[in-house]
């Protein structure tokens, strides 16, 4: 059974407690496997979450949230290469349209969203100055695109919601799995992980984004009175080593 070593500072989840967890953005479940031709194949499991603060200065009484759009996981191998790894997930979209008016009311559904085995359909009121239109806004997690990035040692990948209108929420939530087959040319088994938030930003209780002035004012409070609310807000690189 192989053995996975990990440097410190981290941030893998098996190996954090509770409330470490808790005060982090992103963490990565780690686990593999090493084949007869000591190939290691990487599980990973990008966990990424929400933070709720209470930022001094803003009534205590209001859910605030701090989260990210989006996220980046990059492997670098050390004298080895990226045999397999898991490929980009652009969202499928199926571009069908259909429109009903009742009234002044006009809702038009499209498209229907399809992912991870969901379809959804999803349609907010938006009012104009002589009527009222539907149109169609994400699903949450389903709208969502995963581009992979591999040169011969390394291999990224880059989540982000798109532009635009969210049923549910303007960042990222939930579990992401990746995984990477990696061969070594020498006896050492080396690599690094590097792990980060595009950017965060802090939500209301709705999980909108707040305004620009109130986003630096909280910031500036989460920075000098708060630090130990979010960890690694800029994210962290750890090295592991593979024993056989």
């Amino acid at each position: 059974m192989a053995e996975v070593r990990i440097s410190s500072p981290h941030l893998v989840s098996q190996l954090l407690s509770k409330e470490e967890r808790m005060k982090n953005i992103l963490v990565l479940g780690l686990d593999g496997k090493i084949n007869a031709a000591g190939e290691w194949t990487a599980d990973l499991d990008l966990i990424i979450r929400s933070i709720k603060v209470s930022v001094l200065g803003f009534s205590r009484t209001k859910k605030y949230y701090v989260g990210a759009p989006g996220a980046t996981l990059r492997l670098d191998v050390t004298d080895g290469a990226v045999q397999q790894y898991s490929k980009g997930k652009p969202l499928e979209v199926n571009h069908t349209e259909t429109k009903k008016s009742i009234g002044k009311i006009s809702l038009k559904i499209k498209p229907e969203i399809e992912a991870h085995h969901v379809k959804a359909s999803v349609a907010e009121v938006e009012k104009s100055r002589d009527k009222e239109s539907a149109s169609t806004s994400s699903y949450p997690f389903t709208e969502m695109w995963i581009e992979a990035i591999k040169y011969e040692d390394q291999v990224e990948w880059r989540i982000d919601l798109p532009e635009g209108n969210h049923v549910v929420r303007d960042y990222l939530l939930g579990n992401i799995p990746f995984s990477a087959t990696i061969k070594w040319n020498i006896k050492e088994k080396q690599g690094t992980f590097f792990v980060a938030p595009s950017d965060i930003f802090f939500y209301n209780k709705k999980n909108k984004k707040i305004d620009k002035m109130k986003t630096l004012l909280m910031r500036f409070a989460l920075h000098h009175f708060q630090k130990e609310s979010v960890k690694n807000p800029e994210g962290l690189r750890f090295n592991f080593e593979i024993y056989e």
